[in-house]
């Protein structure tokens, strides 16, 4: 899961994952801003924006 942060405007787009990194990706059929399912650097749909925990074991 990663969120879309731009598009490059030659089918691919930034996205920006948990840990903060930045990956180029292909596809730019999700807004910016909106949450992507992303497998194999290819954006395949959205994902729901829903709250995240962290826990500590």
């Amino acid at each position: 899961m990663a969120t879309i942060t731009g598009h490059n405007g030659n089918g691919t787009s930034q996205a920006e994952l948990r840990d903060g990194s930045v990956i180029t990706v292909k596809g730019e059929s999700i807004s910016v801003g909106q949450k992507a399912f992303i497998q194999d650097s290819e954006i395949k749909g959205t994902v729901p924006s829903l709250a995240e925990y962290e826990a500590e074991v």
